[in-house]
């Protein structure tokens, strides 16, 4: 996210992001298939770039990144939840009893 947010800090006009878009391409297609990690350090800014440029908001890098973050951070957060509810044992075991009991009510 830093790095995109000095990506938007620079870009000003079209011409800029439309060549910026170009050359983080090359560097992912390159990068890819050696090192999976650093492409994906070049893959974010370039997803953020062609989603947001042809909105608004992208003038003020600022507002972006921050509702960008915000974003990730409640999309974890979901996660973490999901991921706790599912795993939990004692959780799993009363909603398995409750859908057999409400089974059986419903067949009778």
């Amino acid at each position: 996210m830093l790095f995109c947010w000095g990506i938007l800090l620079v870009l000003k006009t079209p011409l800029q992001i439309i060549l910026s878009i170009v050359l983080l391409q090359f560097v992912i297609e390159n990068l890819i298939v050696k090192n999976y990690f650093f492409s994906m350090l070049f893959i974010t800014p370039m997803t953020i770039l062609l989603s947001e440029v042809g909105n608004s908001i992208y003038l003020e890098p600022d507002i972006l990144i921050i509702s960008r973050l915000k974003d990730v951070l409640l999309g974890s957060s979901f996660g973490i939840i999901g991921g706790w509810v599912i795993y939990n044992e004692k959780l799993r075991f009363s909603a398995v009893k409750q859908i057999r009991f409400t089974r059986k009510i419903l067949r009778n």
